[in-house]
């Protein structure tokens, strides 16, 4: 999928710290209903923010941002919003790079944990 942004495009990794662990201590229904809210609550949140899905796996999601305000916003809204008992807050590590036109880029990476 290409993204149809200019050069600066940021990129937010969500990943559910804990998953597999709770999928082991309450089962498999458990975890179902809890990755329907996940999911339901980050389709949400990217949606309002301006965001555009670019790949999921699993717990994790990949989604790209025009601006960097928006993917950081939005980690944040997520994580305001997300509760589900039995499960940490999620770890939202932040990436952005920064693309030149020469196709040199600079990577940033911070993190937003709750």
């Amino acid at each position: 999928m290409r993204v149809p942004f200019g050069p600066a495009v940021t990129i937010l990794f969500t990943d559910i710290r804990g998953f597999t662990s709770f999928t082991d201590r309450h089962g498999d229904e458990a975890a179902f209903r809890m990755l329907a809210e996940h999911n339901e609550l980050l389709h949400e949140q990217i949606e309002l923010h301006g965001g555009h899905v670019v790949k999921t796996e699993d717990d994790s999601f990949t989604v790209a941002f025009e601006a960097a305000r928006a993917a950081i916003t939005c980690a944040m809204a997520i994580q305001a919003h997300w509760r589900f008992e039995g499960v940490e807050m999620m770890s939202i590590p932040l990436s952005c790079h920064l693309i030149g036109e020469d196709g040199g880029g600079l990577g940033l990476q911070a993190g937003l944990t709750g």
